[in-house]
């Protein structure tokens, strides 16, 4: 082998040595990163709180008599996400622990009688702030009307609850204005429902509703 060809064989060499050693302080120097990121959504829940007090007055009699009922009864829907997007979907309730109702029957009631449910309380026992979306729920063929009534200085119903063409309740209070309430997490809201009996409720009759309260993320609240 002639010097030419060992020379150009050593600088053939040297060089795959120098690209090897460049290849590998590349790979040395070279490194990659990862971000982890961890997202926890927030919990829609509101709850009653307290237990209702329930108050009537009898007309004035020179012998009072005790004669009507009337009962309110907290409850949490059951199956909700099933019940109210069945039932009222208009309102656009999402799943969870959001839906509240409050039961309210009425018995041997009879014209002028009048009863009051207080300390109605819903709390926001969830994370996000909500708004509350208070609506009640009558019986089938039943009908109310809103007015202002300036005596009370607020709305009014004026409810025919079998469909006779005759006013049967008049239903009233601060849950009207509850309607739309923001609740930041923690917070609460009190409220009252009540009931006058009018001359068109028929003898014999039980009077019965439901007020719904759900929970709603406050920037999902209906408008109309």
């Amino acid at each position: 082998m002639t010097g030419a060809k060992k020379q150009t064989i050593i600088t053939a060499v040297s060089a795959a040595m120098l690209i090897a050693l460049v290849g590998s302080a590349v790979a040395m120097w070279s490194d990659s990163l990862k971000i982890h990121a961890v997202i926890n959504t927030g919990d829609v829940d509101i709850r009653f709180s307290g237990s209702p007090v329930v108050a009537d007055n009898e007309p004035f009699m020179p012998v009072p008599k005790d004669v009507g009922k009337f009962f309110a009864s907290f409850e949490e829907m059951q199956d909700e996400e099933a019940v109210v997007r069945s039932k009222y979907p208009q309102w656009g309730s999402n799943a969870g622990n959001n839906d509240l109702e409050l039961n309210i029957t009425l018995v041997n009631a009879y014209p002028s009688y009048q009863c009051k449910v207080n300390n109605i309380s819903v709390l926001n026992s969830g994370t996000v702030p909500v708004k509350l979306l208070v609506k009640f729920v009558l019986p089938p063929n039943a009908n109310c009307t809103s007015r202002y009534d300036p005596v009370l200085g607020q709305t009014v119903y004026d409810c025919d609850m079998d469909g006779d063409g005759d006013l049967d309740l008049n239903i009233w209070g601060s849950f009207i204005t509850t309607n739309g309430t923001q609740l930041e997490p923690g917070g609460s809201k009190t409220f009252t429902v009540e009931l006058h009996v009018k001359q068109g409720a028929p003898e014999n009759s039980t009077f019965r509703l439901e007020l719904v309260i759900i929970g709603i993320l406050w920037h999902e609240f209906p408008e109309d």
